[in-house]
């Protein structure tokens, strides 16, 4: 449902935003819509991919019945 992404992606815009990012949309092509947040060179893969993850899962149990983190269509629920 667009008017569910443009929602999540306003909203993880203003959190990411509130925290001191700067985000961006990225649309692609197969994966639907990415944020893409600049990072500094000094920040470290694990750690960017836990704190990504840990907003991911913030969002996602904001609303579990339309969000999801699974990447794989088939073990997605609804």
């Amino acid at each position: 449902d667009h008017k569910l992404l443009r929602q999540t992606a306003l909203s993880l815009k203003n959190f990411l935003e509130d925290l001191g990012f700067t985000p961006f949309l990225l649309a692609t092509g197969g994966k639907g819509f990415h944020i893409w947040v600049p990072l500094k060179r000094t920040d470290f893969f694990k750690e960017v991919r836990f704190f990504a993850g840990k907003i991911a899962s913030v969002f996602a149990q904001s609303n579990p019945s339309q969000l999801t983190t699974e990447l794989m269509i088939e073990k997605r629920k609804g």
